[in-house]
């Protein structure tokens, strides 16, 4: 009788243990699923800001720019300085690089930003409501 308590007790265990794993791999997977959403979400933002700058340099066009909340997964952030759009997230960081001389600024999600040459400069600034 011992031995079949015995059995059932390390069956048991290794139920627990199997369970364990699977849960730890599942929520590893969702944790590398978010982290990929968010890139995407990111590279894709920073990208749409290149190429509006990109495009009003190039042709002298005024553009407004809508910057949703549901651009991506989670809160995102971008930032221009440097000839560079960097798209910052809660776990990843994306940068591209402008050929176009801007302005430094900050871009908010839920906003309306303006992008315009002027001069020798393309500056970006926010529409307001």
């Amino acid at each position: 009788m011992p031995s079949e308590s015995l059995e059932s007790h390390l069956e048991n265990v290794a139920w627990i243990a199997l369970s364990a794993s699977l849960l730890f791999m599942s929520i590893s997977a969702m944790g590398n699923l978010t982290s990929r959403l968010e890139s995407q979400s990111l590279r894709a933002a920073a990208l749409l800001i290149k190429e509006c700058v990109e495009l009003s340099w190039q042709t002298g066009c005024t553009l407004k720019v809508p910057f949703l909340d549901t651009l991506g997964a989670g809160k995102l952030r971008l930032v221009v300085k440097d000839r560079a759009v960097i798209a910052i997230g809660d776990q990843t960081t994306f940068q591209v690089s402008v050929e176009a001389p801007v302005k430094d600024i900050e871009i908010v999600q839920g906003r309306t930003y303006k992008i315009a040459r002027v001069l020798d400069n393309i500056e970006i600034e926010e529409v307001k409501p």
